[in-house]
């Protein structure tokens, strides 16, 4: 009797429910409207986000932010400056040849104290940091050498003055 009752009861509620015809169609489509908006809003949304990620301009604020660089040359002209202006003073880059090592000794101050030294590597020659010290006032003091053996370096035409060097300083925080 009770299930006879519960199925009369449900019986009674789908034929209620398909009377209002034009009510489903309505929540139906509403329902339909609703998520197809949600579908295109998040699909726009990470399009733009993706658009923004990929643009120069976020790019190249971002690598200032991450890696600050800059290139500059054996007669202390800076060529490329990516976000190191503001941890280096760029004005007080100086490099001195050192006909002993035949490499060059480059000084360079920090605009506040940095914990680690930044990295410099030569771009153009086998020059690479012997001997890095921190000296007075937030200066860093770097030690280029050929990486070469004697033998070779004294078989070779000698150490090019004239030649432009170029130098990469990575500055890391």
């Amino acid at each position: 009797m009770n299930q006879e009752r519960n199925s009369d009861t449900w019986k009674g509620v789908i034929k209620f429910i398909w009377s209002k015809k034009e009510l489903l169609s309505f929540i139906g489509g509403l329902l339909g409207g609703v998520i197809g908006v949600y579908f295109w809003y998040e699909a726009k949304i990470t399009n733009a986000a993706r658009e923004a990620v990929r643009s120069e301009k976020f790019l190249a604020e971002l690598s200032k932010q991450i890696r600050p660089i800059c290139v500059f040359t054996s007669r202390e002209i800076v060529e490329a400056d990516l976000g190191a202006e503001d941890y280096i003073d760029t004005k007080h880059i100086s490099v001195t040849p050192n006909w002993s090592d035949w490499g060059f000794t480059i000084s360079l101050r920090a605009k506040h104290h940095l914990a680690y030294a930044p990295l410099l590597t030569s771009i153009n020659s086998d020059l690479f940091a012997s001997n890095v010290e921190r000296g007075p006032m937030e200066t860093w003091v770097y030690v280029m050498k050929i990486d070469t053996t004697t033998v070779s370096r004294s078989m070779s035409a000698g150490f090019l003055t004239n030649r432009t060097f170029r130098f990469k300083l990575e500055v890391l925080h």
